[in-house]
């Protein structure tokens, strides 16, 4: 929900990992699962409180990742109409971004930062929505490049410069990146700074609780679960056109 890099393997197969900077006080999420969204199967870890999720993947090979916040921080302790997670889930039922934009009601949400990979013409293509609780904003992204997203809630314009730098020189010294390279990046990418490094911890308060990895390749998406607070890790498959996969 707070750190998501994006990693591309050919035109239309990549890496996408997460880390979830939650309260560990905050219900415990439940493992990843498989649900029938509209058209869709999807696959994701779900919000122990809310129900929603953080990131979720489906079987027509779309992925979406939900960020905190969407420019800077804003108050927290509002009061909104629904969970940004199960917005994320909702998004499935429509066909694809566009419409979801189009047909969507964000009033009463809290600000986000909604990232959403999706399979065109045999081609990954993102495109990022930021809602700031009255607007929203569309960007998109080079498929072909590298990219990562820190949340704009919880680190400063200065800091999501750094941790772009942190990951440039990632990347530099891992040319040829497999899955577990960028695993240990959301573990151990840093300089030793607990409060911003990409596994963060903020006096107990404010923690990387989990990290998420997929694997979408051209006949199934794979993902990597890890529990950070027990030390667990759990992976599913979900094959291309098919529901569920163990």
């Amino acid at each position: 929900m707070c750190t998501l890099t994006y990693l591309p393997l050919n035109d239309a197969q990549y890496l996408l990992t997460s880390n979830r900077d939650e309260s560990p006080l905050r219900a415990p999420a439940r493992t990843p699962e498989v649900r029938r969204i509209g058209p869709r199967s999807v696959l994701f870890p779900v919000d122990g409180k809310a129900g929603g999720t953080w990131l979720a993947t489906a079987n027509d090979r779309r992925t979406v990742c939900l960020l905190n916040g969407a420019f800077g921080p804003h108050p927290l302790g509002g009061t909104y109409r629904l969970s940004r997670g199960v917005m994320v889930l909702e998004s499935f039922a429509f066909p694809d971004i566009e419409a979801f934009v189009d047909n969507y009601d964000f009033g009463g949400i809290e600000p986000f930062t909604y990232v959403d990979f999706a399979q065109r013409e045999h081609a990954t293509q993102i495109a990022e929505l930021r809602w700031d609780g009255i607007q929203m904003y569309r960007a998109t992204y080079d498929a072909a490049k590298p990219q990562i997203w820190s949340s704009a809630q919880l680190y400063k314009a200065d800091i999501v410069e750094k941790r772009k730098s942190w990951f440039q020189t990632w990347l530099t010294a891992h040319p040829n990146y497999q899955l577990a390279d960028i695993q240990r990046f959301h573990q151990f990418g840093g300089e030793g700074d607990i409060y911003n490094d990409i596994r963060m911890n903020r006096r107990g308060m404010v923690q990387t609780v989990s990290t998420t990895a997929i694997e979408n390749l051209s006949d199934s998406v794979t993902m990597h679960y890890q529990d950070l607070l027990v030390d667990k890790g759990t992976k599913k498959s979900l094959a291309v056109g098919t529901r569920i996969e163990d």
